[in-house]
């Protein structure tokens, strides 16, 4: 009795092994269950083939559900990687030839971590990321409650018509990205750059953020010089929050602190904000919650 009939062209997969090991659990739940390949024209099949007894029937009746959702496992493997990966290589080679080799590999590895789902990402593409697996994988699953045999060429061109589309868009999608984070990597680089050949007008730089989220600045001794900070660069709008960030930032690089230490970080309402000092000021950069003033701060009162 036929279960399953796959073709497909790329023998170099690993298909057979996870075929094969769906058959041995199968085997070893006491279903007769039998995997035979054969070569016809430019495909290579692999048929599964359970004994018709009704014993071996009624055995693999309990196991269907799991039997078709490895299968489509394995099928949607092999689509991603035969055909998605290869789709995008394309596409990379004729719309974005401009980057250099090492830039065109990074892009592959990221778009390919968003395809498959491997890798961290974030949450907005780890949601997209899964709608787009979704879909390939709800396709490959119906078919095959449909139809007990699949070449695999034949249901990516038909059933997944507009795959190069969908690819195409998450390509573009990541081109923006990448570039968005190559911007912010030259910014951080000019940055750094600046810091290091600044002249350090503090030894020490204190940064004190109140749990209201606003900042106070003091010296290595001690002195407030918030103001007189904030007051070189003509702005000072506690109520502007992204303002006072952008300003705070300029302020400590035009500063060059050779030593930045930061109080009470949890406060901080944009993490970013310390991320970028982090980046640019490296080493440099200490985090306190342990000194008297942090201990001030964690009271409500204001340093």
């Amino acid at each position: 009795m036929l279960l399953l009939s796959i073709g497909f062209a790329d023998e170099s997969s690993n298909i057979n092994d996870k075929f094969n090991e769906l058959c041995t659990y199968l085997r070893n739940n006491e279903i007769n269950i039998a995997m035979v390949e054969n070569d016809i024209a430019e495909y290579h099949y692999i048929k599964l083939l359970l004994k018709d007894s009704e014993k071996d029937i009624k055995n693999f009746d309990n196991y269907r559900d799991l039997f078709l959702s490895y299968a489509t496992d394995i099928i949607y493997e092999y689509i991603s990687k035969n055909y998605e990966m290869k789709i995008l290589e394309k596409l990379i080679r004729q719309n974005y030839g401009y980057f250099s080799p090492e830039e065109m590999e990074d892009i592959k590895q990221k778009c390919g971590s968003y395809i498959m789902g491997t890798g961290i990402l974030p949450v907005n593409d780890v949601i997209t990321s899964m709608k787009h697996r979704n879909e390939i994988y709800k396709k490959i699953e119906d078919y095959l409650q449909e139809s007990n045999e699949i070449i695999i060429d034949g249901f990516v061109k038909f059933r997944l018509k507009n795959l190069e589309d969908d690819i195409s868009e998450i390509l573009d999608r990541m081109i923006e990205e990448y570039m968005v984070e190559r911007e912010y990597d030259e910014f951080i680089k000019l940055l750094r750059y600046f810091v290091e050949i600044q002249e350090s007008k503090y030894d020490v730089l204190n940064i004190y953020i109140n749990q209201n989220g606003d900042y106070t600045l003091k010296d290595g001794n001690s002195l407030n010089i918030t103001r007189e900070l904030f007051a070189d660069f003509e702005v000072f709008n506690e109520n502007n929050d992204t303002t006072v960030d952008d300003i705070l930032l300029s302020i400590i690089v035009t500063c060059a602190p050779r030593q930045l230490i930061i109080h009470s970080v949890e406060n901080c309402r944009n993490k970013e904000i310390i991320e970028t000092i982090k980046n640019i000021f490296l080493e440099r950069t200490i985090f306190c919650d342990t000194c008297e003033d942090c201990k001030i701060i964690r009271s409500g009162q204001i340093v």
